[in-house]
């Protein structure tokens, strides 16, 4: 990376970065290529799960089952190999190690689950579900050991979710369990104090690891690095990306696990944002680049693109201004009016953007964005020299493209760098993958599978 994070941000750095499916080409391991299918990411069925484990009409054992399921090794293969492919090195094989008895725990803990569902047994089901709680109680607390919370915040998240599934199971189902109206209200306030302190704890690290990511990667004007003024932005980007797709989506469902509050089938939306690193070089003529931005999340899919570009002597091309219209009719216009413009229109509701690639020194020389059906491009600058960035992230469409100051001689009417915007392209439940369906069949029980397929 172009700098060296210490204290939490290095934690997540490495790793975590390392497999959020955000791309570039300058030299930053921040991703895989962004070009596999959503349902081949294991971060993306694991929200999908619980968005749509959320959505279904509560039944007895089913929350837990359908997250749980996730967990248990297929036949042939061990707790570690699934561990490992969930984890997917987003935490150290050292830290790995450190856990791996506990992973193991929670496999074993939704194992038992899964089979007492599986008899159909009320007595049994009510049994371990008292029994599972108390493991989940221990278990949680070991995601969160002193000094390594920012780097198990991953496994944390799917500690605190499993649990929170079991605790509303068992509330909404009490009945049926056999527990009484006393016991009922003790797990429901139980449910409402693991989901106020589980949420505070993720909010705590994220905030404490982009602090780290803000403070180790200060601004020096005496260094010539190309990228040295885009700190310490562009680490803070990269930190809060991996932190959403890994964690913070999985805590922003969490508030609807509430057994009070939603009883019945309830739909969350995750219509967040998620920003690339700086690409280009910012203009530190402007405000230097030391927060967060705070722009709303667009309310609908890009339906249109158009790119100016503006030439420079000696004959080359800058990209100088960008338009985007959404399909409810909202704007978002940055960089400079004028020169000549080309546009992209989607008008299939189904199409996105979903890559873009850019080339920039001076400024942004060129800009390419693909799409369904191609690729739409503007700019022209010199190739000499010029750097060059790929951005995106699996199971995400582009859902903005910003300007960021002005460029420099001789592109000084060009875009000087750029910040991309990503959402979901599931933001609510949808519909069971097959493929997502197979691989959590053996595992259910029998009686659950028309249960997630409908």
């Amino acid at each position: 990376m172009q700098s060296a994070l210490a204290g939490s941000a290095c934690l997540v750095a490495a790793p975590l970065l390392a497999h959020q499916g955000l791309v570039d080409s300058w030299g930053e391991p921040i991703g895989r290529v962004g070009n596999a299918s959503a349902d081949d990411d294991a971060l993306t069925v694991l929200r999908e799960s619980l968005l749509a484990g959320l959505n279904l009409v509560p039944v007895v054992g089913g929350f837990l089952s359908y997250l749980g399921a996730l967990f248990i090794p297929a036949v042939g293969n061990s707790a570690e190999q699934l561990w490992r492919e969930v984890v997917d090195a987003r935490i150290s094989e050292a830290l790995l190690q450190l856990v791996k008895a506990d992973l193991f725990g929670l496999t074993g803990v939704v194992q038992l689950y899964a089979d007492a569902v599986r008899s159909g047994d009320m007595v049994a089901i009510s049994t371990q579900s008292i029994a599972a709680n108390t493991q989940f109680v221990g278990a949680v607390p070991r995601f969160a050991q002193a000094g390594q919370e920012v780097s198990l915040l991953p496994l944390y998240v799917i500690a605190a979710s499993l649990h929170l599934a079991l605790l509303r199971d068992m509330a909404l189902k009490a009945i049926d369990l056999g527990y009484t109206p006393a016991y009922r209200s003790t797990l429901e306030a139980q449910a409402k104090d693991c989901i106020a302190r589980y949420t505070a704890h993720v909010d705590r690290y994220v905030a404490a690891a982009i602090q780290a990511a803000r403070v180790n990667n200060p601004y020096d004007w005496r260094k010539e690095d190309y990228y040295e003024s885009n700190k310490p932005l562009t680490q803070m980007l990269q930190v809060k990306a991996a932190l959403q797709i890994a964690v913070i989506d999985m805590r922003d469902t969490w508030y609807a696990f509430d057994p009070v509050r939603f009883p019945a089938p309830v739909t969350v939306r995750l219509n967040r944002e998620v920003f690339s690193p700086i690409i280009g070089k910012w203009d530190r003529r402007n405000i230097s680049p030391d927060a967060l931005p705070t722009w709303q999340p667009p309310a609908s899919r890009i339906s249109e693109l158009g790119l100016s570009r503006v030439g420079s002597p000696g004959g080359a091309f800058w990209l100088q201004g960008i338009h985007v219209v959404y399909q409810d009719g909202s704007e978002l216009e940055t960089g400079f009016r004028g020169g000549q413009g080309k546009r992209l229109l989607l008008r299939n509701t189904s199409y996105h953007l979903s890559e873009v690639r850019a080339r920039y020194l001076q400024g942004i020389a060129r800009l390419e964005v693909d799409h369904n059906n191609g690729t739409f491009w503007q700019g022209g600058g010199p190739n000499s020299g010029a750097k060059t960035a790929s951005i995106s992230y699996t199971g995400h469409r582009v859902s903005s493209i910003r300007s960021e100051g002005h460029g420099r001689a001789p592109a000084l009417l060009s875009v000087g760098s750029l910040i991309v915007g990503f959402q979901l392209l599931n933001q609510e439940a949808v519909p069971i993958s097959l493929k997502t369906y197979d691989r959590l069949a053996p595992n259910m029980a029998p009686q659950l599978l028309r249960w997630i397929a409908d």
